[in-house]
């Protein structure tokens, strides 16, 4: 399951959640988009360029979800907060 946190949100706000979903037998990835926590890469467009911040969450998704498939191999699930849910639910659309 890959877990996709909120605006001004990190990785760490989603531990709660990975540590529930292994538990539960899952195997759990939690990561920082671009421009928040402690990803080195800024965040495109900011608050004014929707489109192309959303271009690039989704895309910053899209490599996870390839890492955890090329890793994991199988099904992937995804579960995000706030944006994050916001971005999982357009990166499912268009997958």
């Amino acid at each position: 399951v890959v877990i996709a946190h909120g605006f001004a949100g990190s990785q760490q706000l989603m531990q709660s959640f990975a540590i529930a979903l292994a538990q539960g037998g899952y195997r759990a990835i939690i990561f920082d988009f671009p421009g928040h926590g402690q990803s080195a890469r800024p965040m495109d467009g900011g608050l004014e360029e929707r489109a192309r911040r959303n271009a690039q969450l989704e895309a910053a998704l899209g490599e996870v979800v390839a890492y955890a498939e090329g890793r994991f191999g199988g099904p992937v699930g995804l579960l995000g907060h706030s944006m994050g849910s916001e971005v999982v639910a357009r990166y499912a659309q268009s997958d």
